[in-house]
Parts: structure tokens; sequence; C-alpha cells
């Protein structure tokens, strides 16, 4: 599907300051989108510095607006919408009143807005963490999230897919899993790693068993891109994952293998594992290769390299 469908578009994008949002802003500018950035009142510029004379920047608290203050703020007309905004993904520093404000106030109160928008379609982002543990687990398998901040995440996707059925708003709700790649905040995993390899400073870990679905952050992107083009994904939830597990061990020992790190800088059953651990998780990958024509293409080993490359130049 060529991209630069998005040639002219009005676009708005929640969250575009973060660590999905910046990558999915610039992607579509480099599409000759035309791109209204909203970002929360503590949000800065960061990763979309190089494109600001290219987007509409707007600071606003999206759980707090209402549908006039919207409308004022940045019009009441776009082509496409991506709710990206979240809090709370690092669960070691989440209150739980504002993830309930961002992730799920927030969430009605952009699609109220969008309710009276003509728009060709709005992709709200979700959280495989959202789905049990288990094996391949299919869309319609029904939420059960082990945190607050993937409850409040299912709270958000079905709040969505509410609105796509009440109102015929052509809604899609995308489930990402665990995604990775540059621009990653420091607490997760691969960011640590690197900082690990470069200051050549032990990175302490649980015990690195858990199984996760990993998916390389422009792989993600491509998704959503795609879904927005795709009217038979309408009022769909669709994960968006590799299909494969591997643990968080062996994803710290072959970035360090990779790159001919040393590997006694990898600590592990240093730190406890968390007392709700998912232990294993992987998505089932059918949907999106059916309704989308996606499939994650970047290896993981090639995704490391490439994240790693990409901190040393901003180290």
């Amino acid at each position: 599907m060529n991209f630069s469908d998005f040639n002219g578009k009005s676009v708005l994008i929640t969250g575009a300051t973060g660590y999905l949002g910046s990558w999915l802003t610039e992607a579509l500018v480099e599409n000759g989108a035309q791109c209204c950035a909203l970002s929360g009142p503590s949000g800065q510029a960061g990763w979309l510095t190089p494109i600001m004379n290219r987007i509409e920047l707007v600071s606003v608290d999206l759980s707090k607006a209402s549908i006039s203050e919207l409308k004022s703020l940045i019009g009441g007309h776009f082509d496409y919408i991506f709710h990206m905004a979240a809090a709370g993904v690092d669960q070691t520093s989440a209150n739980p009143e504002r993830l309930v404000e961002v992730n799920v106030n927030g969430t009605i109160n952009l699609l109220n807005y969008a309710h009276g928008v003509d728009v060709k379609s709005i992709i709200v982002t979700g959280s495989g963490f959202e789905y049990p543990p288990g094996a391949c687990i299919k869309e319609d398998i029904p939420p059960a999230p082990q945190a607050l901040y993937a409850l409040c995440k299912a709270a958000s996707s079905m709040l969505s897919i509410s609105y796509n059925r009440l109102w015929d708003m052509p809604i899609s709700v995308l489930r990402p899993f665990v995604v990775y790649g540059p621009r990653e905040a420091d607490h997760r995993l691969i960011t640590q790693l690197c900082e690990s390899i470069i200051q050549s400073r032990p990175v302490e870990m649980g015990s690195g068993k858990p199984l996760r679905d990993w998916v390389f952050v422009k792989d993600v992107i491509r998704a959503h891109l795609l879904a927005a083009l795709t009217p038979k994904a309408v009022g769909q939830i669709i994960n968006i994952s590799s299909g494969t597990a591997v643990s968080v061990r062996q994803v710290a020992e072959l970035f360090v293998d990779i790159i001919g790190g040393d590997t006694s800088l990898l600590q592990f059953n240093v730190r406890s594992d968390r007392p709700n651990e998912i232990w294993s998780q992987t998505g089932c990958t059918q949907k999106a290769r059916d309704l989308l024509g996606w499939e994650a293409t970047t290896t993981l080993k090639k995704g490391l390299l490439m994240t790693f490359e990409w901190y040393k130049s901003y180290a």
C-alpha cells in the first residue's frame, strides 16, 4: 500500500511527543501529511524538534479538555486520527488516578470530540498486556489485565469499539505487544542494555525467564499507517505481534553477543520478578496478515543491532 495516500491529508496525533507518537508523526510528515501533534502539559518537543516547522504542536491535557475547548484549539476537521496518548507504561512510577485520567478519560474525551468530525479512520493504540498469559492469543480472547496500566488500556479499547458500534464511527484498535527500538525510555530493557555496554557497567535484572513477543518500533508504525488506510479494519481489534516467544534473558544475551559486549555485565536474579508477572505471552498474527497485509519483517537480531547503532549516535 502506498503511504503517499497521506499526502496533503490532515492528521491528528495524540501523544505525539511520546515514544510511538514521535515515530508516527515523523512517518506521516515524510509522507506529506499535515500533522496536528497533541502533547500533554508536561510534554516537550523532544524527538519532534527536527520537524517542528512542518507540524502544528498543541499542548493540551486531553483528560480534562472539553469538546468545545478541543475544537477551539485544533478545529473540527481531520482526515485521520491516531490516539496514542498514554500514561503508566513505567509501572514502577504509575499514579493510579493519573492512569485512569489519561488512559480512560482521555480516550472518552477524544472520542466525544471525534464523534463530530467527518474523519476517514480513527486508530486507537491498545496493548498486548490487555490479554491474559498464553501462546498465540487471538483477538477474541477476553481481556484479563494483570496490572492497572493494562486494565486502563483494556477499558480504552472497549470504549473505542463501543463507540464504533453505537455511532458507526470508523474506529480500529491495534494492540502492539512488546515494542522495542530507538527512543525507548530509560527504564526499558533495551535502553538499559545499551547504556550498560557503552558505559561498561552491570545491568541488574530479575530471572530473565518471562517470555515476550518482541516487535520492532518501525514495524509497529507501519501497521498503524496500514490500518488507517484499510476500510475493512474498522471496528476490529488487531494484534501487532511477531508470534514468537523470546525470553528476556535470551534477548539480553543475544544483544550482548551481536555487538561483542561483555556477558559478565548481565546480572540475573539480582532483582525480584514482579509478583503479578506474566510469564509467557505471544499474539496470533493471522488477523493482521488477513486484514492489513502486515507482518513483522524486522528480525530481532537486526532490530537490536539497529537500536544499538542509533543509541551510540545519541549517547
